[in-house]
């Protein structure tokens, strides 16, 4: 079956302490060393006030942890936008910052292979889209078609002279 858990030893210590203080008379002796009921039952109210204080301690330190969570996602907002007009209005001050315990924004260095790679994929997807630039849809021009139509009637008319 496994140990015993907090509540069944400290329920079986209580029921020891009472049994003993009711039913032992004479002293004990274990390991060479003589007992008295008193004695006995000083240990086991010793033991069980120890495992209250665990728990009330176990308790305390759940509400704790439970305000420090509220208060670190309440204050979180704030903070971001503290830091983010702190980072814009000294930019150029990096002691500042750093005395603030804040650094510059990182710009994100792309190594050569990444640019070229980005390069032929834009220049595949612009040419399986067939798009254009303004530049080279200005020098696409058509000619306006010749339809061979009626002839043009002149003023005047047929018959007229």
């Amino acid at each position: 079956m496994g140990a015993p858990t907090r509540t069944k030893q400290e329920a079986a210590d209580r029921k020891l302490e009472t049994g003993i203080q009711q039913n032992l008379t004479t002293p004990l002796t274990v390991g060479g060393k003589q007992y008295t009921a008193a004695q006995i039952a000083t240990v086991l109210q010793a033991r069980i006030d120890a495992r209250s204080a665990t728990d009330v301690a176990k308790a305390a330190y759940a509400k704790a942890v439970a305000a420090e969570a509220a208060q670190m996602a309440g204050s979180k907002g704030l903070l971001v936008g503290v830091k983010a007009v702190l980072l814009a209005m000294f930019a150029g001050a990096p002691d500042v910052l750093t005395a603030m315990g804040l650094s510059e924004r990182k710009t994100p260095v792309k190594s050569v292979a990444v640019k070229s790679e980005a390069i032929t994929k834009s220049a595949a997807t612009r040419l399986a889209r067939h798009t254009t630039g303004p530049k080279a849809k200005a020098k696409i021009t058509g000619a306006v078609p010749v339809v061979a139509g009626p002839p043009a009637v002149t003023p005047g008319g047929v018959g007229h002279t």
